[in-house]
C-alpha cells in the first residue's frame, strides 16, 4: 500500500511540475505614446482623462517580436476605452485598459486588465499614475504586472505626450504552489512512515 501511495504522490508531483513548465508567463515591457484630453483646463483640476490616438513605441521580451510596430499604423494602434478614465474619484476596477489587435479578427492578441490605480503626482502641468493588473497575450498564461503612466501639458494647452509601460513581475500561481507543496508534504510523510516500518 505504501509503495502505491508513494507512486501516486510522485505521479501527482510530476504532473504539477509538467503543467508549470508549460505555463509560460509574459516577460518584458511595452511602452505607448499618444495624446489625452481632460475634463479640465489643466491637469491639477482634472478628474477624468480620455485617451486619444495611441501607438506602440517600444517592446521588450514577449512584446519584442510583435511585427511591424513602426511600419504598419493599423498594427501599432492601441485600443483604449472610449469612456473617460476617472482619477478623482478613482476608477472602479478591474477593467480592460488597453488591447492590441495585429490581424483581421476582432479579438485582442495582447491586452492589459487594470486591477489597481493610484495617482502619484498631479500638478497643473504633470500627471503620474501607477498600479497593477494582468497582462494577457496569445500563447501565454495571464501574468501579474505593474504599470505606470505619465503625461505632461504642451504648448497651446493640449496634451500631446503620454507614455505607458506594463512591467512583468513574475509571481507563482497560487494553485500550482499549493499543489506542489502538498505533493512534497505527502512524499515527506510517506518517507517517514517507511523508515518506521
Amino acid at each position: 500500500k505504501m509503495k502505491n501511495l508513494n507512486r501516486l504522490l510522485l505521479a501527482a508531483l510530476l504532473t504539477v511540475l509538467a503543467t508549470t513548465s508549460q505555463a509560460i508567463q509574459i516577460d518584458g515591457t511595452i511602452d505607448f505614446s499618444g495624446s489625452i484630453s481632460t475634463d479640465s483646463g489643466n491637469l491639477l483640476d482634472a478628474t477624468q482623462i480620455t485617451f486619444g490616438n495611441t501607438l506602440v513605441e517600444a517592446g521588450t521580451g514577449t512584446y519584442d517580436p510583435i511585427p511591424n510596430f513602426a511600419d504598419d499604423f493599423a498594427i501599432t494602434t492601441v485600443t483604449f476605452p472610449t469612456n473617460p478614465l476617472s482619477i478623482n474619484p478613482l476608477e472602479a476596477v478591474p477593467f480592460t485598459l488597453w488591447g492590441i489587435n495585429t490581424d483581421a479578427d476582432a479579438d485582442f492578441e495582447y491586452s492589459f486588465d487594470l486591477s489597481s490605480l493610484t495617482v502619484d503626482t498631479q500638478t497643473a502641468n504633470y500627471l503620474s499614475l501607477s498600479g497593477s493588473g494582468t497582462l494577457m497575450a496569445e500563447g501565454y498564461v495571464d501574468t501579474f504586472a505593474l504599470w505606470s503612466l505619465t503625461t505632461q501639458i504642451a504648448d497651446g494647452g493640449t496634451f500631446t505626450k503620454i507614455s505607458f509601460s506594463a512591467n512583468n513581475v513574475s509571481v507563482p500561481e497560487p494553485g500550482t504552489v499549493a499543489l506542489l507543496g502538498l505533493g512534497l508534504l505527502g512524499l515527506s510523510i510517506a518517507g517517514r512512515k517507511n523508515k518506521k516500518v
